[in-house]
């Protein structure tokens, strides 16, 4: 059955090498170089991405255990207690600790990052990393000044009031058709007995549409609402929220659920998932040529894609004399630490 998320379909639309790189090849563990290179870089992010990784995960290792825990704790502090685990990250960044045979990412759940700067050795400035630092801290400072528009009520007394709160849902799947989808839900509560999804926002955009995710989230929530005893909710009583934590006003947007949307979503997936059943069928990554993915001919996608380095290489020595170059790299590689 083949694996489908959002992210997995835009990948194969925008290029198939990149799809196989990210989808195919990449894989954490250490033995084959060449898939471990490809993981390294498919987890890498720039100076746009960081900061939204950051204040996703203190959302959910401080603040939402804080409000758990009945502990609203005073929110500078908190913005200054983010700032520290961005800070932390660039450290374990820079001194390229993800390439560290004896690093385990689970082991390093807060810290663990792979910077583009010391992956790809590019020049930045400490200007560039200070930008970063008070994105985190704005975004994380004005939580508490967040309202839901919906009844006028401040997110974080909203949040004060569920009866659940469970952040970075990532294993509550559903099938369709051949294909498994488990999206990542960002905060998944309960308030006066109706379900809410939150997906959390770092982005100065105004246009992006980010309605096609909450929907997956909800059609994940659905059927797992279907696996236990009791009611299960009506899709009216689904609340949808996305909450951008860079804008100045209007942070929350809502997103209605309903039988029409949901219908075109399971449509999609059905769809494109089975362009990924035809294209990779049931074979091991052993048995994937990656010839079979064309390279886009859009000099924009090759420009912002995480496996450009790594694609210019495979096009010039051959895909098996690559694989054999990051072998032997690997092999004979001393690790030196700061």
């Amino acid at each position: 059955m083949a694996k489908w998320s959002i992210s997995t379909i835009n990948s194969l639309r925008r290029c198939n090498r990149q799809y196989y790189f990210a989808h195919v090849a990449a894989n954490h563990g250490r033995k084959n170089a060449f898939r471990r290179e490809a993981y390294e870089l498919k987890r890498m992010q720039n100076f746009l991405m960081w900061p939204g990784s950051v204040v996703d995960k203190f959302i959910e290792t401080e603040i939402i255990p804080n409000i758990k825990n009945l502990d609203y704790s005073d929110f500078e502090t908190l913005a200054e207690k983010a700032v520290q685990m961005a800070k932390e990250q660039y450290a374990f960044s820079k001194k390229r600790l993800f390439s560290n045979p004896d690093v385990r990412a689970g082991d390093h759940k807060q810290d663990f990052a792979i910077l583009q700067m010391h992956k790809l050795n590019e020049e930045y400035s400490e200007d560039d990393t200070q930008v970063v630092y008070d994105k985190i801290y704005d975004a994380v400072r004005k939580f508490p000044d967040i309202v839901i528009p919906a009844n006028g009520t401040k997110l974080l007394d909203f949040l004060k009031e569920a009866s659940w709160l469970l952040p970075n849902v990532m294993n509550w799947s559903f099938n369709v058709e051949s294909s498994r989808v488990s999206p990542q839900i960002d905060l998944f509560l309960i308030h006066q007995n109706k379900p809410v999804i939150i997906d959390w926002k770092l982005s100065e955009s105004f246009v992006s549409d980010y309605s096609r995710q909450l929907i997956i989230c909800a059609l994940s929530v659905m059927n797992w609402y279907k696996n236990r005893d009791g009611q299960n909710p009506d899709m009216e009583d689904y609340s949808l929220y996305e909450i951008n934590l860079l804008k100045e006003s209007e942070n929350v947007t809502s997103h209605e659920l309903n039988v029409e949307r949901a219908s075109e979503i399971i449509d999609y997936i059905n769809l494109t998932g089975s362009d990924i059943e035809l294209l990779l069928g049931d074979r091991k990554y052993e048995e994937i040529d990656i010839e079979e993915f064309d390279i886009t001919d859009k000099d924009t996608t090759c420009a912002f894609c995480n496996f450009k380095s790594l694609c210019a290489k495979v096009l010039i020595n051959g895909i098996e004399n690559e694989k054999a170059t990051f072998n032997k790299h690997v092999s004979n590689l001393q690790f030196e630490w700061d």
